[in-house]
């Protein structure tokens, strides 16, 4: 339990006391209890207005309800005081004691510290970018990406078995069109000028780039149109499109443990089954001529085809099929898809599908991901403009793109400031943040650990503002990793190492590390920054973003 479920459960624990007591009216329907921050360090280290919430319910001032929750509280055992302040917050500060002891565990738990066993147990699926091998990765694919990567981190290092998974869909009419339009790229290179995509497909450099290398390794032996010469148009084609976004997508430090091919879902009869099975439960019917899931009778505002009459399924009817494959033959417990934004009207419809399988719904969840706007003194590109991750990556290397594309939640649409990203000053977030690892790094090269070894450490030393403040940054961290893994934002990650960072440059500045005639207050000020670098550190890795010696 980390520190701020203590708090709420504590608050909790004391409204039931209030109800017994018959204070406090029983049965009310009480809300979640949450513990956060106040903006104003006046007001405590932490806060909750949990009466301010239920003032009305209660038919009670918030003020007079937060002192009587406070009657009934148990002191905790890390608690300096505990007060009421207008309108009706309950405040509480920590104490120095009870820091310097969470100090300590830092240094006992080293790089695990802020990991637990909260997801044991729970075998997780993430699903994130899954675009059609068609062609490279653009920036709005990115942010998906650096998000999928960065969660999965959190969510192992709170427990759960999680496998990365990309979804490719090499099979339907984008393949054709993408087929087709590799073909007239091989064509043009064996010279027919004449040689067009189809309507719909695709162009540019990386079309003919794939064109002509089929030419130099096939010569002109696919020239003649053919079912068989388009099979392995296809064939070679995607392969090459699948490793341009591999190449991508490990430049920006994203792995997956599988990639998935639609094609198999037809190659293995997994979509027959779906189908059959839809169909004898009595959620498929014909109009039109095509075959049609009848999302209505599960509470959606139309039905929906799966097959059209021209007899292709379409990408709905595979999706179904391969989710119950996720569910049923691999038997994920939970499941986690990030989207980009223009399959939003997409997740209502699957979850009706699932239910229609008697899977539990609520067991997929969907992410979506709001538009990429690139910015700088001299341009301004949409996504949609097909600025690719590679071109963004070599422009201003993977930790800033890293770093920006997580510093905002998905939900939001995001401004990314190239030449912000690219400024080695306190402005860049990125920098700043890497700045206070590379200053602990050369602080603690420094020191002549000798010159300690038989000295005691007394953490009680640390009791200036700047330490008590950086201190109470550290602990944080297992609040943070278990926000993340509840709320799935893992964009808190830059939030909280930011702040981190911000405290140990103002405790940089404000006290002397190693002190002349004092050993035991450098001693602590040595450890601090050594805290300091684990908790900097682990925020880094769980980003994917390097944590350097020196800058």
């Amino acid at each position: 339990m980390t520190i701020k479920d203590d708090i709420s459960a504590g608050i909790r624990a004391a409204v039931l006391r209030a109800e017994e007591a018959g204070t406090l009216l029983r049965g009310l329907e009480w809300p979640e209890i949450v513990t956060d921050r106040p903006a104003d360090s006046r007001n405590g280290d932490f806060s909750v207005n949990i009466a301010l919430k239920m003032a009305k319910a209660t038919g009670m001032n918030p003020v007079h309800l937060a002192r009587l929750i406070v009657e009934h509280l148990d002191k905790y055992s890390f608690a300096d005081q505990i007060w009421v302040a207008p309108p009706g917050f309950i405040n509480l500060s920590v104490s120095s004691q009870w820091l310097t002891a969470q100090l300590q565990d830092i240094f006992v738990q080293g790089e695990s510290f802020g990991e637990s066993n909260y997801g044991r147990g729970t075998n997780v699926q993430l699903e994130y970018v899954s675009v059609n091998p068609t062609g490279p990765l653009h920036v709005g694919h990115a942010r998906g990406a650096v998000v999928g990567s960065s969660l999965a981190l959190v969510l192992k290092a709170v427990g759960y078995e999680v496998t990365q998974e990309y979804y490719l869909n090499d099979a339907g009419t984008q393949i054709r069109l993408f087929t087709e339009s590799v073909y007239a790229a091989y064509l043009r290179a064996c010279g027919d000028s004449e040689a067009h995509a189809p309507e719909g497909g695709y162009t540019g450099e990386y079309i003919d780039g794939i064109g002509n290398s089929i030419y130099k390794e096939q010569g002109d032996e696919l020239q003649i149109p053919s079912d068989e010469a388009l099979r392995r148009i296809e064939i070679q084609a995607t392969a090459q499109a699948i490793e341009l976004i591999r190449y991508d997508l490990d430049a920006y430090k994203v792995h997956f443990d599988i990639w998935f091919s639609e094609q198999s879902l037809f190659d293995e009869g997994k979509y027959e089954y779906v189908i059959a099975m839809l169909s004898q439960k009595g959620y498929l019917k014909k109009r039109d001529g095509a075959l049609w899931f009848s999302s209505v009778l599960l509470g959606e505002d139309k039905d929906n085809v799966v097959v059209r009459s021209s007899g292709h399924p379409t990408y709905y009817a595979s999706d179904i099929a391969y989710h119950f494959d996720k569910f049923t033959n691999r038997k994920f417990d939970r499941v986690i898809n990030i989207w980009g934004a223009d399959h939003q009207g997409h997740i209502s419809r699957l979850k009706a599908a699932m239910t229609a399988l008697n899977i539990d719904s609520s067991k997929l969840e969907v992410l979506i991901t709001q538009m990429v706007t690139l910015k700088s003194g001299r341009m301004s590109k949409r996504a949609g403009d097909l600025v690719t991750m590679r071109q963004l990556v070599d422009t201003i290397g993977v930790d800033a793109s890293r770093y920006f594309f997580l510093s905002r939640s998905l939900d939001s649409h995001l401004d990314f400031d190239l030449d912000l990203a690219t400024t080695q000053s306190s402005e860049n977030p990125v920098y700043y943040i890497q700045y206070a690892h590379a200053r602990i790094c050369s602080i603690l090269s420094s020191v002549d650990e000798d010159h300690y070894v038989n000295l005691p450490l007394n953490l009680d030393r640390l009791t200036h503002e700047a330490e008590q403040a950086l201190m109470k940054e550290l602990i944080l961290l297992p609040d943070v990793l278990m926000k993340v893994s509840e709320t799935l934002e893992p964009h808190h990650l830059t939030q909280y190492a930011s702040q981190v960072a911000t405290q140990f440059h103002w405790f940089y500045g404000q006290c002397r590390v190693i002190l002349e005639g004092d050993d035991e207050l450098s001693h602590a000020r040595v450890e601090l920054c050594r805290a300091t670098q684990i908790v900097l550190r682990k925020y880094l890795a769980l980003m994917a973003i390097d944590a350097p010696d020196h800058m």
